[in-house]
């Protein structure tokens, strides 16, 4: 991991930090880190949508759950089911660690990064996905820490030549908005 800080102003930092693997780039990040200011501008993120309570609702997947989501407790709260031949890609989901873990950013992070793409609903068998670029904003610091319950939701929006784009938002189970985010999806298959 390289780290470097990129540029630093009064109120903002931006940092990047490149992962290497077998000698090779594996990713790039570049974090922006900014200091609150006064605005006169404000804008409040939507509240989370009326769904069901975790408990009420089922797994998002069963006995065969995937690998990558052994850390991950995920109860669908709405959207369309995976895997169904959908005619739109909506995800809505409750996600948790499985286990307790450290409020920080990153547990969040992780949280946000657990779901399949948004296009899953839309696929009629098994598929080779892999995420191509991954942007966020965090919203609300005090509630970033990534423990308890949080309601995602993930929707394509651009969908063709083995590609998907898709939007996310990011709610507490109280119903402040966390974060938003944009994903690229490369669909092999």
């Amino acid at each position: 991991m390289v780290p470097t800080v990129l540029r630093r102003g009064k109120s903002v930092t931006f940092m990047g930090c490149d992962l290497i693997a077998d000698g090779a780039l594996a990713t790039r990040a570049i974090f922006t880190f900014g200091g609150a200011r006064a605005s006169s501008l404000k804008a409040i993120a939507p509240r989370a949508p009326k769904v069901p309570k975790p408990d009420e609702c089922p797994a998002l997947f069963g006995a065969r759950k995937p690998a990558f989501t052994v850390h991950i407790d995920q109860r669908r709260a709405g959207g369309c089911p995976l895997g169904g031949g959908a005619d739109r890609g909506d995800l809505l989901i409750w996600v948790r660690h499985a286990t307790s873990v450290a409020p920080s950013p990153a547990a969040l992070v992780m949280l946000g990064d657990a779901l399949p793409p948004a296009s899953m609903p839309r696929f009629t068998g098994p598929a080779i996905i892999s995420t191509m670029t991954w942007a966020f904003d965090l919203f609300t610091p005090e509630q970033c820490g990534g423990t308890g319950w949080h309601l995602i939701r993930s929707t394509d929006d651009g969908v063709g030549d083995g590609y998907a784009g898709q939007a996310m938002s990011v709610w507490a189970e109280c119903g402040t908005p966390i974060m938003i985010g944009r994903q690229s999806v490369a669909i092999f298959g």
